[in-house]
């Protein structure tokens, strides 16, 4: 009987194994394959188990894979695995006033913005805890780069605010109280189904970011680029030369690493070599 077949007696099933040696051997992997100001978060809704956050705090070395979390749930399993709060990303729609003042009086200060009213909430509950935050405008470009994979962005959407539509909110945005903009936040695709269809994606959001930077001074000091990776793709030099050519300077540029899809387990490992370029991404934050 093999060790699974043991566990599986000795404790009933279903059962869930999770191997957090091959956990802290893969987060290396990854993160030494990519350019060393980019920051990987780790999308705790792709499996909040506090134990697979603990091992990637713990497999950086200093370079640690903080957490985004969606729920006061996960930023629990965040704080349990040993992160803090301030460690974290708290992203998602239809934030309530009840867990934005349980994740800022924890010590969250990094959210995604899904409009106006949703910026003027959280600046009204950080006024409150006396308080700031930094958001992230989520933008939801009207066009698509990519026609495969699922899609998030490029058709109207709950999520975000379309890019068409922006020209006269910066004004707005920039006037809440107890709220900074800081950058942006694109959520275009999951489980991409080739490497050409996330490099496209990447790079329109890239372009995107650098659009509205330079027509509507939106400030763009954190650019997250969401995720998208159904395997680690191996990518030689097409957007590394694409970012330093188009990315805003001085931006500090973030990907989501998020649960695999059937195409993973089909395709093998594969190393990433390049997603984004230095030059686009001199200084970090975590």
């Amino acid at each position: 009987m093999t060790r699974n077949h043991d566990l599986a007696f000795g404790f009933g099933t279903p059962i869930y194994l999770y191997d957090l040696d091959r956990v802290t051997a893969a987060y290396p992997d990854l993160r030494n394959s990519l350019p060393s100001g980019l920051a990987i978060f780790y999308s705790m809704k792709a499996n909040p188990h506090p134990d697979i956050a603990r091992v990637l705090r713990e497999a950086g070395r200093g370079r640690s894979c903080p957490p985004e979390v969606s729920s006061v749930g996960e930023l629990a399993a965040a704080l349990e695995a040993g992160f803090t709060a301030e460690d974290c990303l708290y992203t998602g729609p239809g934030k309530t006033e009840t867990e934005l003042i349980t994740a800022i009086a924890s010590g969250v200060r990094m959210f995604s913005v899904e409009s106006l009213t949703d910026l003027e909430r959280m600046g009204t509950v950080a006024v409150s805890l006396g308080a700031v935050i930094d958001g992230l405008l989520r933008i939801n470009y009207v066009s698509s780069a990519s026609t495969s994979s699922i899609r998030m962005m490029g058709r109207p959407s709950q999520f975000g605010i379309d890019s068409k539509t922006l020209e006269d909110e910066p004004p707005k945005l920039q006037a809440v109280l107890g709220a900074q903009l800081v950058g942006a936040y694109f959520y275009s695709l999951r489980n991409a189904s080739d490497e050409q269809s996330l490099i496209d994606e990447l790079q329109q959001s890239i372009a995107t970011a650098a659009m509205l930077q330079a027509k509507l001074s939106l400030p763009m000091r954190t650019l997250d680029i969401g995720g998208g990776f159904a395997a680690p793709y191996g990518v030689t030099a097409s957007l590394r030369l694409f970012l330093s050519r188009s990315a805003p300077r001085e931006v500090v540029v973030r990907a989501e690493r998020s649960r695999p899809s059937r195409n993973c387990r089909r395709a093998g490992p594969r190393r990433v070599k390049e997603v984004v370029s230095p030059a686009a991404s001199t200084r970090g934050s975590h």
